[in-house]
């Protein structure tokens, strides 16, 4: 991936009206930022609307690129997937070998790792979206909170 790179955390749970939010954000990471690539996880509706907000973007600057990085392989395989205008789509090769109740976990991780910022939906002090939050910020990575 060259660029820089944006990622998205947030709760699956979270409200369609979040969509104006998520574009603004986005949009100022794109002009502001720099960013050329934007990943998504794929669970729940926070990472829907996110991967929604970056193909409306694409439409306004069509160099930007949507990953999905997916937890599981057989997500690969979901219609959603393959019909979704993502430019790319893949479970990291660290994911191989960690049990199913701790991919997600680890493919959060991995997102931070490979990211420069972070776009995020957090109201709760728990979950996978707050953990991921957190990691990013230990790493020092710039988190814009929506």
């Amino acid at each position: 991936m060259q660029g820089k790179i944006c990622c998205f955390f947030g709760h699956r749970d979270a409200p369609d009206t979040l969509a104006d939010d998520l574009y603004t954000a986005a949009e100022e990471m794109v002009l502001l930022e720099g960013v050329t690539t934007f990943l998504v996880g794929g669970h729940g509706n926070f990472d829907f609307l996110a991967a929604q907000t970056v193909r409306q973007l694409r439409r306004v600057y069509p160099h930007i690129r949507l990953v999905l990085v997916a937890a599981y392989a057989s997500a690969l395989r979901s219609p959603r997937v393959r019909e979704g205008g993502f430019d790319e789509a893949f479970v990291p090769d660290t994911l191989a070998k960690v049990p199913f109740k701790a991919a997600i976990v680890c493919r959060n991780r991995w997102m931070v790792q490979q990211t420069d910022f972070v776009i995020a939906y957090v109201i709760r002090a728990e979950g996978g979206a707050y953990t991921a939050v957190e990691y990013a910020r230990k790493k020092g990575k710039k988190v814009c909170l929506i």
